[in-house]
């Protein structure tokens, strides 16, 4: 008798772990909530909106979140918030679908994830637009964002597995850019496919990073649920995104209504500020207290001096006209002093030595630096054993970077770490005094002897030799890197 009882309790917890991981498999992985700042409106000061985006991942989007599950902080102290309200929207979606094409892919499986692909883009509305992005060895858009269903059907249909390698983060990174900025309608990336990256010089925390400061989550697709499965799932749950198992049907379906519905919601955010209006940056702070979900997300806010009301309407029209007057002359003034600097410099570029850089206070003479690369022969043999490891057109013993363009032109900035930042802010290694720059901009980080450059999903980009970097480049001898209103000029020696 009680042989047959333990024997009745061991099946019966066999048959419960079978059935939990039957729903760990089948059903989407649910992702992590978090609470992002979106943007800010000061238009009615004192009163301050902010525009917030909350996801609860796979659970859906909460939308019954008061006052008291959003809490604002400003300068570390609790504001009083005005009112929180669910901003409803109807308009239409844009997703992208990432399917990879590897020669891991076998035909089978691959026409499986065509056939899923279609069946997701056919059950979807008509206003939602589709892009389609394939990758192996290289990622590559079939398809840029549209409506036309008989031309997403085509892009589908003529991908072909080919190629060695599987750039999964790098088609996750570009799909999220394909994107482009935030809009009121949902937005994803659906990425399909059966292995780990490989290629792509990325890191998972950078796609992170990117999904949650562009609030798109990205949902995992795996053909062949292997070792990856949790590193993939991972990547979904951190996005706000989910993992499912290709192909059935009934999983293609429910992840359109996932995508449909989102599992962000948006909020506007009233509160009122007791800081004065006197133009200084000031860290705002949302905090998310909404049952179990805890999560926070700050921005620099600066209210504009003297508030909205400058007092104008109560001027005499008299005072109000010479008032006019004398911004006219400034701004007349203004031109005339930068058309007669514009004419000085075209006369000093005429007679200015080759390799001079503008700005500085001496001439910056090319061969010099060329014979202190030269002169520092030990420091480049003790880097000889890279030798063999990266490209030999790019791996260097020495490097650095010169502001040829900017508030400090002609400027040399050595690069004695593996990785450094650039940016506004104060930590970051090279610190560029330029409004147009963000606070933390870009980073260089140095792999198998070469230094690659990366964009922190800056506000208005970085651009290497004049094209916007979308995703990290190696640099060469040369290359020109620009943020904002500062031109760096990237120099190395080379290993010999």
């Amino acid at each position: 008798m009680t042989h047959a009882f333990n024997q009745m309790i061991r099946l019966a917890f066999l048959a419960t772990v079978t059935a939990v991981l039957a729903v760990l498999f089948a059903a989407p992985v649910l992702g992590g909530p978090y609470v992002k700042i979106l943007s800010t409106d000061t238009s009615a000061f004192p009163t301050v909106l902010l525009k917030v985006a909350v996801s609860n991942g796979g659970r859906g989007a909460p939308s019954d979140i008061t006052d008291e599950g959003l809490l604002v902080y400003e300068d570390g102290f609790r504001v009083n918030t005005v009112s929180v309200k669910r901003v409803e929207s109807e308009e239409a979606g844009r997703f992208v679908l990432a399917i990879d094409s590897s020669r891991s892919i076998k035909a089978a499986d691959l026409e499986m994830v065509k056939k899923a692909a279609r069946r997701l883009i056919d059950g979807s509305a008509a206003s939602d637009s589709f892009a389609v992005v394939r990758f192996n060895d290289e990622v590559r858009i079939n398809c840029p964002l549209t409506t036309a269903r008989e031309k997403l059907a085509r892009c589908v249909d003529g991908i072909r597995a080919h190629g060695s390698q599987t750039k999964l983060y790098a088609a996750v990174y570009d799909s999220i850019d394909l994107l482009g900025v935030e809009g009121v309608g949902p937005r994803a990336v659906v990425v399909f496919t059966d292995g780990k990256d490989e290629g792509s010089g990325l890191e998972s925390g950078d796609l992170v990073a990117l999904a949650r400061e562009n609030s798109v989550p990205v949902h995992v697709v795996a053909v062949k649920p292997g070792r990856e499965s949790r590193r993939l799932e991972r990547l979904a749950r951190l996005t706000g995104g989910s993992y499912l198992r290709c192909c059935k049907e009934r999983n293609i379906d429910s992840l359109y209504g996932v995508l449909k519905s989102g599992h962000t919601s948006r909020y506007d955010v009233r509160f009122r500020t007791t800081a004065p209006a006197d133009g200084i940056a000031r860290p705002v702070e949302v905090r998310l207290r909404y049952d179990s979900l805890r999560d926070r997300d700050s921005m620099e806010v600066s209210y504009p001096r003297g508030g909205i009301d400058l007092g104008l309407k109560n001027l005499p029209q008299s005072l109000m006209a010479a008032l006019i007057l004398a911004i006219v002359l400034l701004l007349l003034g203004c031109v005339i002093l930068l058309l007669r600097r514009g004419t000085m410099a075209m006369r000093r570029a005429a007679t200015e030595p080759a390799g001079f850089i503008p700005g500085t206070k001496t001439p910056y003479i090319v061969e010099d630096f060329e014979g202190a690369l030269r002169r520092d022969e030990e420091a480049r043999r003790r880097r000889d054993r890279l030798i063999g490891t990266g490209d030999p057109e790019y791996v260097y013993a020495k490097a650095w970077l010169v502001e040829r363009d900017g508030p400090e032109a002609g400027k040399k900035f050595p690069m004695y770490w593996e990785e450094i930042t650039i940016g506004r802010d104060e930590e970051n290694a090279i610190i560029i005094k330029d409004d147009a720059v963000s606070l933390k901009h870009a980073r260089i980080r140095e792999m198998k002897g070469a230094y690659y450059l990366f964009d922190l999903a800056s506000d208005n980009g970085t651009f290497l030799n004049g094209r916007k970097l979308l995703r990290p480049r190696p640099l060469y001898d040369w290359d020109e890197i620009r943020m904002g209103r500062t031109l760096f000029i990237f120099r190395g020696s080379k290993i010999s």
